[in-house]
């Protein structure tokens, strides 16, 4: 080979473009999300119910792919939640309906010298005297 032949390439380098990769991960949102909501239900925490609701919009928002997951985590979550309203909510009212029948039988509760009038023949023996 000469000099020449050396310098000269042989073959044309094609440099293609670069796509932006995807990150490693796709999403552990909607995992969380359906976790979250699978346990609130089976463990009967309620707690979980809002967190779930919450991280399943957000990851139908951000990861697509992963569509299912967010899905059951958005409808666990939101029964959850919907059922822990209901028990707060009757919480609240039978807490209201015992302190409002507390409070109407403590203004009924009289003693019978209340509605009872004592007059003097009341204490009259027998034979019509007075005292004892």
């Amino acid at each position: 080979m000469t000099k020449a032949e050396e310098k000269t390439p042989t073959k044309a380098t094609v440099i293609e473009p670069q796509t932006p990769s995807q990150p490693a991960t796709d999403g552990g949102l909607p995992v969380v999300s359906m976790i979250l909501g699978v346990v609130s239900l089976a463990m009967f925490m309620l707690f979980l119910g809002l967190p779930a609701l919450i991280l399943g919009i957000i990851g139908l928002k951000k990861y697509p792919t992963n569509r299912a997951f967010s899905i059951t985590g958005i409808v666990t979550g939101a029964i959850s939640t919907l059922i822990m309203i209901g028990f707060i909510l009757l919480l609240v009212f039978g807490v209201l309906a015992a302190v409002l029948n507390a409070d109407s039988s403590s203004s009924d509760s009289s003693t019978p010298s209340d509605h009872y009038h004592y007059d003097a023949r009341d204490f009259q023996d027998q034979d019509g005297r007075g005292g004892a």
